[in-house]
């Protein structure tokens, strides 16, 4: 049985993203393997993925194996378009207007999205299968306008009467592309907010937006999910009681696939393999379905910080595969509680598997995660842990005053004056004002004096 050989590709369609991660180096460990490349990808048009560090473009032509997407927090953020459906009007479709008032500068897109009014109009649709006859994604080889309509048709059978639904254009061309790509042979997998059943969509209830430094709507896994299902393939979803974060796999497999031949305007006739792929139906069945990230996100969200045990917070650092962020919202409970808990080794051990979690991402806090574990271990006297860790705390913002102090602490007790006092005067010449870092400074030079004038006098007495 030949081992089979994995690589990871991340993408994004900023270069300066890519060009933080190759700069990383926590992640060279994967790429000194060849585990791990990086690509530039926009979801919008891309059909291809160049490959930086291999130099190999992944195409229709050039790809052999079968691909595993993770798109996380994506779908939601592409174009949707806004419809209803009027089920005491023969399920006639309407789409979606939006109006936007705002006496700000447009130009100033934060303050534009969250200050704007908007209102929404429905619209009725004279022709819905020349909706999107005009449409830049009908340029990909699909008449999404047969899609809505097989949509609406499907809303309509699940007797949900009057609907109000997003239909994920902009995911479904992205879709359609990686089928081409992969020859109909993909899994992919998406976290986001959004809808996984026909009932989540009843009612003639405006569309949501939410905002967050940017906008987005929620994403409709089941209309993609229907769309996976017309053409061989199946998907697997959340709950439909789970709140609006929701957990999706997409299988697309497809037995009869021709690159040269694929429009996606015909189903294929092969009905769906109910009982393919049984393996990845129990992992998802049981990391998912019977507790999974969103089961975890609301126990969490149950528990109080300050009221937490270290047996809790190992507890949910466990559940949550060590996850730095998770353990930095406890960092001041763990930091008041650890000396003296029973369980102390232990929560240690979890930390230290923090640690190895830790990547850094480029944003302006990211040495908080290592500056609190360095805390933690150097009032648990693991001093030289806490060294390193301080250290790391340093390479990601050498200009704070709090990391040098701690730095010079931990030498001050590895018995390091000379390093010490250097720290304390870093942390001065950022923060002239810092009592503490005066204070010991002061003491280790008359501590220092001391120790030279013992030397001296030991001298002088031979």
């Amino acid at each position: 049985h030949k081992k089979m050989k994995i690589k990871y590709v991340m993408t994004d369609f900023a270069e300066k993203n890519i060009e933080f991660w190759r700069n990383n180096g926590f992640f060279n460990k994967f790429t000194e393997v060849g585990l791990l490349d990086f690509a530039k990808f926009d979801t919008t048009v891309d059909r291809e993925i160049h490959l930086f560090l291999d130099k190999k473009v992944l195409s229709e032509k050039t790809l052999k194996n079968p691909m595993i997407i993770i798109g996380n927090y994506i779908i939601d953020s592409l174009r949707s378009d806004a419809f209803q459906i009027h089920s005491t009007k023969n399920h006639q479709l309407m789409e979606y207007l939006i109006s936007v008032c705002c006496d700000i500068d447009v130009n100033n897109a934060k303050k534009f999205i969250k200050k704007n009014q908007r209102s929404w109009t429905a619209k009725s649709i004279d022709d819905i299968f020349n909706y999107y006859k005009d449409d830049k994604f009908n340029e990909q080889g699909a008449d999404w306008s047969v899609e809505l309509n097989e949509y609406r048709s499907k809303l309509a059978e699940s007797q949900i009467g009057d609907a109000s639904f997003l239909f994920p254009i902009g995911a479904l061309s992205l879709i359609q592309r990686i089928r081409k790509l992969t020859g109909c042979r993909s899994l992919l997998l998406s976290a986001d907010k959004g809808c996984t059943s026909a009932q989540e969509q009843a009612g003639l209830d405006e569309p949501n937006i939410e905002v967050h430094g940017s906008f987005s709507f929620l994403a409709n896994f089941h209309a993609i999910g229907n769309f996976y299902e017309r053409f061989g393939g199946f998907w697997l979803s959340s709950n439909e009681q789970a709140e609006d974060f929701k957990i999706a796999a997409f299988v697309d497999m497809n037995p009869n696939y021709q690159q040269s031949e694929l429009g996606l305007t015909v189903p294929f006739s092969t009905e769906i393999i109910t009982n393919s792929f049984n393996e990845l139906r129990a992992c998802y069945r049981n990391n998912v379905i019977n507790f999974g990230p969103d089961h975890f996100f609301t126990m969490w969200k149950s528990g109080r910080t300050k009221d937490a045990y270290p047996s809790h917070i190992m507890s949910l650092l466990r559940a949550s595969s060590h996850d730095p962020d998770l353990f930095f919202r406890y960092r001041e409970t763990v930091l008041e509680k650890i000396v003296n808990s029973p369980y102390k080794n232990e929560v240690l051990r979890e930390l230290n598997r923090v640690s190895e979690n830790f990547y850094p991402n480029g944003t302006s806090d990211e040495g908080g995660v290592p500056f609190a574990l360095g805390r933690i271990m150097f009032k648990v006297g693991e001093y030289t842990t806490a060294l390193s860790l301080f250290q790391l705390s340093l390479s990601l913002d050498q200009q704070d005053h709090a990391t040098y102090f701690n730095l010079g602490l931990c030498k001050e007790y590895m018995d390091d004056l000379d390093g010490a006092i250097e720290m304390y005067n870093q942390c001065l010449a950022r923060k002239p004002a810092f009592e503490r870092a005066q204070q010991r400074k002061v003491l280790l030079i008359k501590k220092k004096n001391e120790l030279l004038a013992k030397v001296i006098l030991s001298n002088e007495s031979k």
